[in-house]
């Protein structure tokens, strides 16, 4: 019952059925929905673990309560540290939990999935209304398909068409059935569609950076340079027919300074940053980059936690100091690379999507190693391709490994921001 009830509030946050009405489209249904899905995890659900991210996300929080301390605002601080537990920590705490097989990750895969069918259909209506309207009242914006709720920007939608995607490859894999494997054929298809008319630059580059690393990790370095030149008058042709990607438009200078004045933000408050949710108070725009927006609002500090997190579960996914990663790791390991890749141009440092990919890679890491109920995986003693290892000892490495990249990350942001700054 528990896992249905998560299943509900997949569909509620993500897929958004009570938005498409006037009468309930403020309705907060997920929130209820996953009250009662706490409720039911503390009562029903046995051997409940604690997911590394947690302990991360928790820094996080603190670091948000922080750096509205040091502006002065206790009361402030309180409330989006508790607005960040209720939708971030708590989801995570969740799935990591209540998802407890593989079939269970791969049937909220589907809906995640299904979802994607969903907006891209309605960026086809709206694409081709002639009042650029979806059968939701959500209209394009500037020729662009939008869906609804936190996915109303059209960067927003191409991202999570993005996101998804590696999971279609996965649920195509594992189908045995003839419906099966053309619903996600046709999957495949209707997302590189939808990326196509959301017209966004940093889907496109997430895209294009999916694309590289598989053909890096499936030829290698001469194999995949070799397709790369091959096919750069192919990748030409496909981005100038997005939006122009060039530093000289006014919309990329102003990103890009946005970014300088972020990074500026972090530096004149290193330690805690200017306070949660303060970056436009001190910019007109937004920073459009989802570490800058970490870096400002909780400085050094939120950052390395933040960052660590994300880097936490991509290294776990990606099997470092761990054993020889399943088909599912791998799926999930693209996932986070194709959100850490168009965060790079998106503030969406707390889109709930980051937290459902965190939560369903703790659900993922468990399953692959806890093998019954009475072991936990922090003790049980594997055996790698070479050698013996301890859960707990690679969860260290892995978490150390994390938190040292961060502060090197930010050396990397502000080398990235001074080379497109003279160009």
């Amino acid at each position: 019952m528990t896992f249905l009830i998560l299943c509900l509030y997949f569909v509620f946050v993500i897929i958004r059925p009570h938005e498409w009405f006037k009468a309930t489209e403020e309705w907060e249904v997920a929130r209820y929905t996953v009250l009662v899905c706490a409720v039911a995890y503390v009562m029903f659900e046995d051997n409940k673990f604690w997911p590394k991210q947690l302990t991360l996300l928790l820094g996080v929080a603190l670091a948000i309560l922080l750096s509205m301390l040091f502006t002065g605002w206790v009361g402030g601080g309180v409330t989006r540290m508790g607005i960040f537990f209720f939708s971030s920590v708590i989801p995570v705490l969740l799935i990591g939990n209540i998802v407890k097989h593989q079939w269970q990750v791969e049937w909220l895969m589907r809906i995640m999935v299904l979802a994607t069918c969903i907006m891209v259909y309605h960026g086809y209506v709206q694409m081709n209304s002639p009042l650029g309207i979806g059968w939701s009242g959500q209209g394009l914006i500037m020729d662009r398909a939008t869906y609804i709720g936190v996915y109303s920007d059209p960067n927003d939608f191409g991202m999570y068409v993005l996101i998804t995607l590696p999971m279609m490859f996965y649920l195509l894999g594992q189908s045995q059935s003839f419906f099966g494997k053309n619903y996600y054929r046709l999957a495949i298809l209707a997302s590189m569609y939808g990326i196509w008319i959301s017209n966004s630059r940093g889907t496109l580059v997430g895209a294009l950076v999916l694309a590289g690393y598989y053909f890096y990790k499936k030829f290698g370095m001469v194999k995949s340079s070799i397709v790369g030149v091959i096919t750069f008058p192919a990748i030409l042709w496909v981005t100038g027919k997005f939006r122009t990607i060039d530093l000289d438009e006014n919309s990329a200078q102003d990103r890009v300074l946005a970014w300088y004045d972020g990074f500026h933000m972090f530096l004149d408050n290193v330690l805690f940053g200017i306070g949660k949710g303060w970056f436009t108070d001190f910019h007109e725009l937004t920073a459009h980059n989802s570490y800058i927006l970490v870096m400002a609002e909780l400085g050094l500090f939120g950052f390395v936690f933040w960052f660590g997190c994300l880097c936490f579960s991509m290294l776990q996914m990606s099997g470092v100091f761990a054993d020889k990663v399943s088909k599912i790791q791998t799926t999930m390991f693209y996932s986070l690379l194709a959100f850490a890749s168009t965060g790079f141009f998106l503030s969406r440092s707390f889109s709930n999507i980051l937290y459902i990919l965190l939560g369903l890679s703790a659900a993922v890491w468990w399953q692959k190693y806890h093998q019954d109920k009475e072991s936990k995986p922090s003790t049980k003693k594997l055996k790698g391709d070479e050698q013996t290892f301890d859960i707990a000892e690679v969860q260290t490495k892995q978490m150390s490994m994390a938190l040292v990249i961060a502060p090197i990350a930010v050396v990397f942001i502000y080398l990235v921001i001074k080379i497109l700054l003279i160009i």
